[in-house]
């Protein structure tokens, strides 16, 4: 492998490790050589499909406690994570008029509290150099119906992300942002189930396909490689085109 791109050794953390694409994820960055370690939200989720290259913890990420324990006993073994990906989160379908309180506090507190923690925790135990990944959303700046408060949540990590790559760039922490479109992953199974629904969405996208959880993970791998050293605050949409088509 070119050593531009090489990521092998590196000590990379995944949240929500455990299926979609924080999975292929942490399989890519397996398969290319790095050591890496990933959450589940819950035990239950550690043994479906687990690749024993993978070192999974349930932890949640709404708990800054279990993220420093986590990271330090990471550190205290390697010497350090070269980079954290905070691919953990919740999703939500529901329109702007049936959000209720309880889904929206659930919102914040997984997609942009519990994410926002996870980078001051890293930085905490950072002393320099370091990679963050945040994964957004394309919801964040495209409006679709039942996205209204989910997507105004993923538009904060890109805000976050921005901030962060800013106020830390002086300790060489690199922080940028991934925001995919449609992606086939178990969250989204129900609607491609409907073969005239899959085929609506296909349609919508540019490339003229549903993209893949891989279409997501070679772009992390990059980001972490000597070859984005150069690159911070930045917010790669992975969507085959969507957001570039014309709404009208």
């Amino acid at each position: 492998m070119n050593s531009l791109f090489d990521v092998q050794g590196k000590v990379v953390l995944i949240t929500g490790a455990s299926r979609g694409i924080g999975k292929e994820m942490a399989t890519a960055f397996a398969d290319a050589g790095a050591i890496v370690y990933g959450t589940a939200s819950r035990p239950e989720s550690i043994s479906q499909g687990h690749n024993p290259a993978i070192q999974m913890s349930a932890c949640d990420v709404r708990d800054r406690g279990m993220l420093k324990d986590l990271m330090l006993r990471i550190k205290a073994t390697h010497g350090r994570v070269d980079a954290l990906i905070n691919n953990a989160g919740i999703t939500s379908s529901s329109l702007a008029s049936q959000v209720s309180d309880e889904e929206m506090q659930s919102l914040f507190e997984t997609n942009l509290k519990g994410l926002f923690s996870a980078c001051q925790v890293y930085y905490s135990t950072q002393k320099r150099e370091g990679c963050i990944i945040n994964i957004s959303s394309a919801s964040a700046m495209r409006a679709m119906p039942g996205t209204s408060f989910y997507g105004s949540i993923k538009a904060g990590v890109i805000q976050t992300t921005q901030a962060l790559a800013v106020e830390w760039a002086r300790r060489n922490i690199r922080v940028n942002c991934i925001s995919p479109g449609f992606i086939k992953t178990d969250m989204n199974a129900h609607l491609r189930q409907n073969e005239s629904t899959a085929a609506q969405i296909a349609a919508s996208i540019p490339l003229g396909f549903i993209g893949e959880p891989a279409d997501v993970s070679g772009a992390a791998v990059f980001l972490v490689s000597n070859a984005a050293r150069y690159i911070t605050g930045h917010n790669l949409v992975i969507d085959g085109g969507a957001l570039s088509r014309a709404s009208f």
